[in-house]
């Protein structure tokens, strides 16, 4: 479902798979692509590190150490950063994509694929409208 990660033609793979999907939907069907705007402040800290807790437990010590202050001290000053991976974390896309994974999962959608912070749904539209709102407090 995450074309964007360790999937080589990734890209290439969600553009087929959409205009395949395209080709082939019915009249009652819709597809939606959302992007996640400010990507790396729209997680939530306590998620995101529950996420690491439960499916990368070896380096969950070191992203707590990281993620589990609101604050970053910079010698005298103090930087409020409550939500999300830092940008410019190297691990930061990492701690993004496992937990909207989760996520990824569980629509009822009939099309659902991801690439990198972009999330592509296909189906009725009443079944991919429930799966946005159901989804969307990450």
């Amino acid at each position: 479902m995450q074309l964007g990660v360790a999937t080589p033609g990734g890209c290439e793979a969600a553009i087929h798979a959409t205009r395949r999907y395209m080709a082939t939907m019915s009249d009652d069907s819709v597809l939606v692509k959302l992007a996640f705007i400010n990507t790396f402040n729209c997680l939530h800290r306590d998620r995101m590190l529950k996420t690491i807790a439960d499916q990368m437990p070896c380096i969950y010590r070191f992203c707590w150490l990281s993620y589990g202050n609101d604050a970053l001290k910079f010698g005298d000053s103090t930087i409020w950063s409550e939500e999300g991976p830092q940008q410019g974390d190297p691990l930061g896309p990492l701690l993004f994509f496992l937990t909207i994974q989760l996520i990824l999962q569980s629509p009822s959608s009939e099309l659902v694929l991801a690439y990198m912070y972009d999330v592509t749904l296909g189906g009725s539209e009443l079944i991919v409208a429930d799966d946005i709102t159901s989804k969307a407090n990450i």
